[in-house]
């Protein structure tokens, strides 16, 4: 009795799918939406952009490539970096210093550690796959609205052809009525997947910017750096422990 009350409340409630407005009404909030969240991740975590974009022109500047250079050029990261709130790039930019040293031999400024394995778009949050999530919303919210706006065209449809009788023509015209309406219905799947494609589009173009920015900076700094594994600064401590052993024993 009660399952039965639901049941009349809820189609009595779908019965406002049964107008064309109600259907155009959702499809246009449905873009408006789209509208709002593109210029949401457009601007989302902008200043990041803008940071790695600034490095990176900063180390574009050096011409040279002198120890001093560098390190004037090292310093001037540290403070651009601590001018912004990047607390990733804060993070991750204080674990690299730290393993930053002056090799004599090679006459530059080495590191152990790979920028590219500590410099990830993960771990600076410029990844924009979450909001593939998003996309996928819209997908389901057509989908939700056109079984409604379904049952709703077939709850009138049905009482259009029981009262239709048994004249040919008038059960031809409720049927044809039933086509159109159910056709329109599907407006709403159509503006959700067209919605969904347009939005993953653009978390893709957004996400490849972001690894432009970040590509960018770390081709620069790969020139000042250079990255020299830790086997290979074993192998010529022991060979200067050698050469000292040599010396001593001579």
């Amino acid at each position: 009795m009660v399952f039965g009350i639901l049941v009349e409340k809820f189609l009595s409630f779908l019965s406002i799918f049964q107008r064309s407005e109600i259907i155009g009404l959702i499809a246009f909030l449905m873009l408006t939406c789209l509208i709002f969240s593109i210029l949401i991740i457009s601007t989302h975590k902008l200043h990041q952009n803008i940071c790695l974009n600034t490095l990176a022109e900063n180390l574009h500047k050096q011409k040279t490539f002198s120890p001093t250079d560098t390190s004037q050029s090292i310093s001037n990261i540290n403070s651009i970096i601590k001018s912004y709130a990047y607390p990733t790039l804060n993070r991750a930019w204080s674990e690299f210093l730290s393993s930053i040293d002056f090799d004599q031999k090679r006459n530059q400024y080495v590191s152990p550690i790979d920028m590219h394995a500590i410099f990830t778009i993960e771990a600076l949050n410029l990844n924009t796959r979450k909001w593939e999530r998003v996309s996928s919303l819209f997908i389901s919210i057509g989908l939700i609205f056109t079984f409604m706006g379904l049952v709703a065209a077939l709850q009138q449809s049905g009482y259009a052809i029981l009262t239709a009788g048994d004249e040919t023509n008038d059960v031809k015209s409720s049927l044809s009525i039933l086509l159109v309406v159910v056709s329109s219905k599907f407006i709403l799947s159509i503006t959700g997947l067209t919605c969904s494609i347009i939005l993953n589009l653009f978390i893709d173009y957004k996400l490849q910017r972001n690894k432009k920015s970040l590509n960018l900076f770390l081709q620069k700094l790969n020139k000042i750096v250079l990255y020299i594994p830790v086997e290979m600064l074993l192998m010529d401590i022991r060979k200067s422990l050698r050469q000292i052993e040599i010396v001593a024993g001579s």
